[in-house]
């Protein structure tokens, strides 16, 4: 079942933007509260991680971490995922704890889906920093798992 989801995926070329994002969500994790106040992920394109820095001393102080934060990366995404870091000038603007979970959170999940399968979409869909990019593979996830089920019990002679 993960084959097909994962082939679904990538038929639909969202699977290396999906790796994308899950890389682009452990920035602060990886480079720590300090670094983060002052430099954020503004994108991913291309396996390029384009982080926006507060002014030319802290783009300096990154562009000597980068290789390091770049392999960090990598190694937490169980692979790789990014082959360069691009680090420039930007405004910074760090949302309240209070609002970055709230525009985070997945979609609601139906609950006509079976609880793993439930849990499989919310774990998929919890990487994916981009709403529209959510709302898009959420509404794919859950057509696949219905349809998985309805197939399931088609070919099941004890629910019949």
């Amino acid at each position: 079942m993960d084959r097909v989801l994962d082939g679904t995926l990538k038929g639909l070329g969202l699977e290396v933007k999906l790796r994308e994002n899950e890389v682009s969500a452990l920035w602060s994790e990886v480079v720590g509260p300090k670094i983060s106040e002052h430099a954020q992920p503004i994108r991913v394109r291309g396996g390029r991680l384009f982080v926006g820095v507060e002014d030319s001393v802290w783009l300096h102080q990154l562009s000597l971490l980068r290789e390091k934060i770049l392999r960090e990366l990598n190694q937490r995404a169980g692979r790789t995922v990014l082959k360069d870091i691009v680090l420039k000038v930007a405004e910074i603007s760090l949302v309240p704890d209070q609002d970055k979970g709230k525009e985070e959170m997945p979609p609601p999940i139906p609950e006509d889906l079976i609880p793993r399968d439930r849990e499989k979409v919310r774990a998929l869909l919890s990487s994916i920093p981009e709403e529209d990019m959510r709302e898009v593979v959420g509404r794919i996830l859950i057509r696949h798992f219905r349809r998985k089920e309805s197939s399931q019990q088609s070919h099941n002679p004890l629910k019949k």
